[in-house]
């Protein structure tokens, strides 16, 4: 009787693709999660400075009183000050208030400044949040863990009109 050598090898090999897929799935769900991570933290920092232009350019516009000096006090059309006026544009998209442009970012995290006579400055601090919440680790890849929030800060500089 003629025994068929041809796949005599084939079946010491079973169940290796299984085997290589488990030790390569937790490295590849790092990487997901890592770029999915950095993915959204940069669409994060994106819109917040984004919104830190928008501030600085209505600044700009509307610091200047009628005699050419800046005054941040002075009452606008809505009835409150240019700083609640950027604050409100940089944190909702507008200056009548709303939902924030990113989750948990407050007017009290912006903050106008007179930079000299002619420039001045919108500055926000945002604490972005991990997907995975409080702690990323680091996987032993140098450095220890990063601890969540990341503070992400935007400024942006304008000379006025």
């Amino acid at each position: 009787m003629e025994r068929n050598t041809q796949f005599r090898g084939g079946s010491r090999q079973r169940g290796l693709a299984m085997v290589e897929f488990v030790i390569t799935l937790p490295l590849f769900l790092f990487l997901i999660l890592a770029t999915t991570e950095i993915g959204r933290a940069f669409y994060q920092y994106t819109a917040l400075t984004k919104a830190v232009r928008d501030g600085a350019r209505y600044a700009a516009e509307a610091v200047v009183d009628s005699v050419g000096k800046i005054d941040l006090a002075e009452p606008t059309e809505n009835g409150s000050s240019i700083t609640q006026n950027v604050q409100s544009l940089v944190t909702y998209g507008g200056t009548g208030g709303g939902t924030p442009l990113l989750p948990g970012l407050a007017a009290g995290n912006v903050q106008l400044d007179v930079v000299d006579e002619v420039h001045v400055r919108v500055v926000a601090n945002y604490a972005y949040q991990s997907i995975l919440g409080g702690t990323i680790p680091s996987f032993g890849l140098g450095g220890g863990d990063i601890t969540s929030p990341v503070t992400l800060t935007a400024s942006a500089t304008m000379r006025t009109l």
